[in-house]
């Protein structure tokens, strides 16, 4: 989302909080109604509409690229699961993944 979109919402959230301590009866539609407005604008904005772009068969492409160039010879250190999540970018995009973090035995985990 982009810094605008955020800056938005989070005024928003705080008018949303201010509204439900009020007590007032309303409150709870006030916060539905805006809710439904927050999410409009961000099915709207360039993010989410990049993101509904992928079909399954490109996330799948995609995923699969991602394991070849990281996952594989990666001595299981690094996994990319199959319904990973994708987040485009304007040449590019992330894929989420696991990555494997051994503990020395000094670590007081």
């Amino acid at each position: 989302m982009g810094d605008r979109l955020l800056h938005t919402l989070a005024e928003q959230m705080r008018a949303w909080a201010k509204e439900l301590s009020s007590g007032r009866k309303s409150a709870p539609l006030a916060v539905c109604a805006g809710l439904i407005d927050v999410a409009n604008d961000v099915e709207r904005s360039q993010a989410y509409s990049r993101e509904a772009t992928l079909d399954e068969d490109d996330h799948d492409g995609l995923v699969q690229r991602a394991r070849e160039e990281y996952a594989d010879g990666s001595d299981d250190n690094i996994e990319i699961d199959d319904d990973a999540f994708l987040s485009n970018g304007e040449d590019g995009c992330w894929v989420s993944a696991w990555v494997w973090l051994r503990f020395d035995e000094e670590d007081d985990v």
